[in-house]
């Protein structure tokens, strides 16, 4: 490989970086700097010489960026200003100038240098209006930490506050599904880093509100009518327009309207925040000192025992403090027969919430409880009630991988429950026939076996999205378009994990009830894990003559699942705990 070739030795950089060898990747990116240097001085075509100098600075730039991952911050000082001196000569540099100088603030304040670092971000946010920068909130959001840092609360809020609008409205140019969960997953930190300062300022709601413009966007705007009916549902959605959030004032209302408390979670790198809104208009918050990481290590503590029906005290107990300590007191007062709307997020949306308070299942014996995406997924479900004689659609298929001998008998007591209900089982049991079903009817049950696919191509995030396995084919959620089930109350999905998806940045958990909601389902039933047909085929129908007797979702499904228990008392938890209403009470 020519030793004279800048690209060529750019290229050796990158991949001796990649393998760790940092001291080499300086020496590479170094000599193909000299090298775009000596031809951008002898350079006299004006746009070659151009070309010349912003290849060079962007030579330059990789010198920074690995200094300053390696927390070489005097090193990376020094070549900082040199790419400075280089970006400032070429025209159109501008905006990458303005984009170094927030690095420079950066460094600077690592460096323990905050007068120069306000500095730095001035001259910043200056450069970058004069050049009409669009993007701009990771300058105003160095701006806010470095306000925080010189004790100035005011300017602080500002900052991040403009940061916030710059993100909202660069957001709101997006027009996909796929474009909109993509763009999230850079500025997720900001929003992260206001709400930490907002709480720590003792302004719960301001930072509730904050909390909830990040989590489910792209969902909000599909259920709020962004997305067009019969376009696919991830990567080629239109989704043109930006629903609003609800504030913490339209948050109490919705409460108060719908007397039901709503219990909220936020995770950041170092916190776990909680607020707990009443019906009463109160609204209680705190924080416990966790990371993401024991976080997810709390919930698999407690959900890997309870499926395998081993001891599980300890850590439910565990994890029961971890998400209840600062509103303990709040919650225990929540009356029985209360509404409870849990919004979780990040790995949170994995806890098995039925197992919660004080005892084992005191939170499902107490309560009729309900998960949301967000608060503001909630305020744009209407909660219709289901029509008491439905119809219903039944749709079974129990022949794929191991039998499901229940499945047959869970039809038939349903179909039974519903006089004139349409059933599809077995060989009738396919994807395009469901589909053209699905638009017709307000109750949906599907029992089946789920199965985890491998992630094709255009889908958003990494996993294995989950498929409904049906005869012949599959049910996946790039078959549930924008509007296709418009009179759907509620879905039942009476398979195994079929909460499970792909969990990609600003908290969107794209799975089969993300899809359904999208689609225009108001509720969606789900199970987190592994679970007998002969349980479901006991609980499912039980929870339907609930909701043929005009009982809500929630209280249908607290009722089958107190009766269950009752029943089988000596059968451990899981077969119960699995299940998981996604939607509103009514």
């Amino acid at each position: 490989m020519a030793e004279d070739d800048p690209l060529s030795l750019k290229d050796r950089g990158f991949r001796a970086e990649k393998e760790g060898r940092d001291e080499e990747a300086l020496a590479f990116y170094d000599r193909a700097a000299v090298l775009y240097r000596a031809a951008w001085e002898s350079q006299t075509t004006p746009v070659l010489r151009e070309s010349q100098g912003t290849s060079l600075a962007i030579a330059l730039q990789h010198g920074v960026t690995l200094e300053i991952r390696r927390r070489q911050w005097d090193a990376a000082a020094r070549r900082l200003e040199e790419t400075l001196s280089v970006w400032r000569s070429v025209a159109g540099g501008a905006g990458p100038t303005a984009s170094l100088l927030g690095t420079r603030a950066m460094v600077q304040r690592a460096q323990g240098h905050l007068p120069e670092a306000w500095a730095s971000i001035t001259e910043a946010l200056a450069t970058a209006e004069a050049a009409h920068v669009a993007e701009t909130w990771p300058l105003h959001g160095m701006a806010g930490r470095l306000a925080r840092a010189r004790g100035d609360a005011t300017g602080a809020e500002a900052a991040f506050r403009q940061a916030i609008t710059n993100v909202e409205t660069l957001r709101g140019r997006l027009t996909t599904d796929e474009t909109k969960i993509a763009f999230f997953g850079t500025p997720a930190d900001l929003y992260e880093e206001f709400v930490a300062f907002l709480m720590d300022t003792q302004r719960p709601e301001a930072a509730l509100e904050i909390a909830e413009k990040a989590r489910a966007r792209a969902l909000l705007d599909g259920v709020g009518g962004a997305g067009s009916e019969g376009e696919g549902f991830a990567g080629e959605t239109p989704s043109p327009a930006s629903a609003p959030t609800v504030s913490a004032a339209d948050a109490l209302a919705l409460a108060r309207a719908r007397d039901t408390a709503f219990l909220v979670y936020f995770l950041t790198r170092a916190k776990l925040y909680v607020w707990l809104l009443t019906p009463q208009g109160r609204v209680y918050s705190g924080a416990q000192v966790a990371d993401p990481a024991s976080v997810a290590q709390a919930v698999q503590a407690l959900r890997e025992p309870l499926v395998f029906g081993e001891s599980f005290e300890a850590p439910r107990r565990a994890l029961n403090d971890l998400l209840t300590g600062p509103v303990a007191a709040a919650l225990d007062a929540l009356p029985p027969a209360s509404r409870l709307s849990i919004v979780p997020h990040k790995i949170l949306a994995q806890v098995p919430f039925a197992m919660l308070g004080p005892t084992p299942g005191a939170w499902a014996e107490a309560w009729s409880l309900t998960v949301l995406p967000s608060l503001s997924v909630g305020a744009q479900r209407s909660a219709r009630p289901l029509p008491p004689d439905g119809p219903l659609l039944a749709v079974g298929y129990s022949t794929a991988h191991r039998p499901l001998p229940a499945v047959a008998g869970e039809l038939k007591a349903a179909a039974a429950l519903y006089p004139g209900a349409t059933v599809l089982s077995e060989a009738d049991a396919t994807a395009s026939r469901l589909r053209a079903e699905l638009p017709h009817y307000p109750l949906i049950l599907i029992a089946a076996h789920s199965a985890r696919r491998p992630g094709a191509p255009g889908d958003v995030g990494q996993g294995e999205p989950l498929e409904i396995v049906l005869s012949g084919s599959a049910l996946t959620s790039r078959d549930l378009k924008p509007g296709l089930t418009p009179r759907a109350g509620l879905v039942i999905l009476s398979a195994c994990e079929t909460l499970q998806g792909v969990q990609v940045a600003g908290d969107e958990l794209l799975n089969l009830a993300r899809a359904f909601l999208i689609a225009g389902a108001e509720r969606v039933l789900l199970t987190q894990w592994e679970v007998e047909d002969a349980a479901t085929a006991t609980l499912v129908p039980a929870l339907l003559a609930g909701v043929r007797e005009g009982q809500s979702p929630a209280w249908a499904l607290h009722n089958a699942v107190q009766a269950y228990r009752l029943a089988h008392a000596n059968d451990g938890s899981a077969a119960w705990a699995a299940w998981i209403l996604v939607g509103p009470h009514d």
